[in-house]
């Protein structure tokens, strides 16, 4: 809960939100850490279910360089995905701790 409140006025909707006090702020912060973990995780699922796919192409009979190669790039993307996570935790970090 982030002690939003919301009022529908006739075709309207107000949404209210708290006062953002240090504090809150730093409740903030937290649940974007939650999130931020949330991405990980979810980028690690990707990573995990795409290097079985490679093991079974492999298996199936592609050359290991041409396995070596996907493994290559997903490793690539994964990283650049991660990079990308944490540079919007720091930027939204500093957002929200800045007054």
């Amino acid at each position: 809960n982030m002690g939003f409140s919301a009022v529908v006025e006739g075709d309207h909707i107000r949404v209210m939100m708290p006062d953002l006090t240090e504090e809150r702020r730093k409740e903030y912060v937290k649940v974007m850490k939650d999130r931020v973990e949330d991405a990980r995780v979810a980028v690690r699922n990707v990573r995990q279910k795409y290097m079985k796919e490679i093991d079974e192409f492999e298996e199936e009979g592609a050359s290991e360089d041409a396995a070596d190669r996907l493994r290559e790039i997903l490793e690539k993307m994964v990283k650049e995905y991660n990079e990308e996570i944490e540079e919007i935790r720091e930027k939204k970090t500093k957002d929200l701790m800045t007054i």
